[in-house]
């Protein structure tokens, strides 16, 4: 070959063209598989040696999986290169991808413009399947409870597959195979498409962000784990539930007490000072109180259970308990003595009824003089306290019958004769003298 080197042409500007292998598939070839290449380009109409001393222009060379891309240096700038794969190794589908865009289908690309300082990136993808059309894999998020975090909380995920013991690519040009990512509730599943057949997933929660429980499904069914084998031409769909739920505290409800109401009815003229003493217990109750003609009633409020209530006798039989009525069906009233099972929310009223009787005056008349004395009829109010303590048995008094006006007329009667005799006495010795 003879060049001719024009000293006074200025040196034009050049690029670089890249060409890598990629293989996948779930039936990956071995590595040392080599894959035949031929790459030609052109500028200004006239061929480009790409060969450098071998004879011809066109670059012939092969490359397996594993190799580094092919590297064409200096290349003019606008020249346009050609790159054909020559030998597949009987590849299902061949795919090309330039500088990283969208695929497209076949072994050979052409029109790829060398740039002034840049390097043009053509890869050659070959699929190997044993089981048919790819497969795709879908991992969503769900949240429930009664104490949600938010919409926007994102929750961590990985996703490894693999193929014949060699790992699947799930990040294209970033480094790794193992896809990391998050999910919120809100936000569509994430997908992984053209999936090898065959190929084995593991799908991972690595943030459940303080979940109660995590639950899994695969394809609409319970699991263990978010382990999936992908089918061909199918999508595996697995579903990450958390439970965020804040146990409720049970507060005891408020027990409703009972009402019980008692009132005095007193027939007949009774004194203003005269009182009715009675006694309730059942429970922590154990209360005495009185009641007399001019009081309407006394209420209390209780807590739902069984109680008695007593109206104690007083030593005089002019205040004879006549009636006890309540207006509780269930009450039991045995000779004046009340016994009440209130349950919670009743309302009960009991009413006492004594009749009080007159008495006569007391007339005292002597015999001894022409002076009548008429002592008027003494009312004395005794309170009596019950026969025994609330609490204990109620032993009834007996009534004595007689007034303390009578025995205190009697007392002034006798006086008025002690004094009659005086005088007698004294005008006999008055007319002995």
């Amino acid at each position: 070959k003879v060049f001719w080197l024009d000293e006074c042409a200025p040196t034009p500007d050049t690029g670089s063209l890249s060409v890598d292998k990629v293989v996948s598939g779930n039936d990956p070839q071995p590595e040392s598989t080599a894959f035949g290449f031929t790459v030609s380009c052109t500028s200004a109409g006239s061929p480009v040696d790409l060969n450098g001393e071998a004879a011809g222009t066109q670059a012939v060379f092969t490359l397996t999986a594993a190799q580094t891309p092919k590297v064409f240096p200096g290349l003019p700038v606008g020249a346009t290169c050609t790159v054909t794969e020559t030998n597949a190794q009987g590849a299902d589908s061949t795919s090309i991808t330039v500088d990283g865009g969208a695929p497209t289908a076949g072994t050979s690309v052409t029109g790829v413009v060398i740039g002034a300082g840049t390097t043009r990136a053509v890869v050659v993808t070959n699929v190997f399947n044993t089981e048919g059309a790819p497969g795709a894999l879908s991992v969503d998020k769900v949240v429930s409870g009664n104490d949600q975090p938010a919409a926007s909380t994102a929750f961590g995920f990985t996703v490894d597959c693999t193929v014949g013991a060699q790992p699947v690519d799930l990040n294209g040009s970033a480094a790794g195979s193992q896809a990391v990512f998050t999910l919120t509730a809100a936000q569509a599943p994430m997908v992984f498409s053209n999936l090898p057949g065959g190929a084995t997933c593991t799908v991972t929660e690595t943030n459940a962000q303080g979940a109660d429980s995590t639950s899994i499904t695969v394809d609409g069914v319970a699991a263990a784990t978010g382990n999936v084998t992908i089918g061909s031409g199918t999508t595996r769909t697995v579903v990450f539930t958390n439970v965020f739920d804040v146990t409720p505290v049970t507060v005891p409800p408020t027990p409703v007490p009972a009402s019980l109401t008692v009132e005095k009815d007193v027939t007949g003229d009774v004194p203003d000072e005269w009182e009715f003493t009675f006694g309730l217990r059942g429970g922590d109750t154990n209360e005495l109180f009185t009641l007399d003609q001019g009081d309407d009633d006394e209420a209390f409020t209780v807590p739902a259970g069984t109680y008695v209530l007593t109206e104690f006798e007083v030593p005089n039989d002019r205040a004879t308990l006549i009636d006890v009525e309540c207006d509780d069906a269930g009450a039991d009233i045995d000779d004046g003595v009340v016994t009440l099972a209130l349950a919670a929310g009743d309302d009960v009223t009991c009413t006492f009824t004594n009749d009080f009787a007159e008495v006569a005056p007391s007339v005292v008349t002597t015999t001894t003089t022409t002076t009548t004395t008429t002592v008027a009829p003494t009312t004395t109010t005794t309170t009596v306290a019950p026969a025994a303590v609330l609490g204990e048995s109620v032993t009834r008094l007996p009534r004595t019958g007689t007034h303390t006006g009578e025995l205190a007329a009697l007392g002034v009667l006798l006086i008025g004769l002690g004094a009659t005799m005086v005088l007698v006495g004294r005008r006999r010795e008055a007319v002995d003298l």
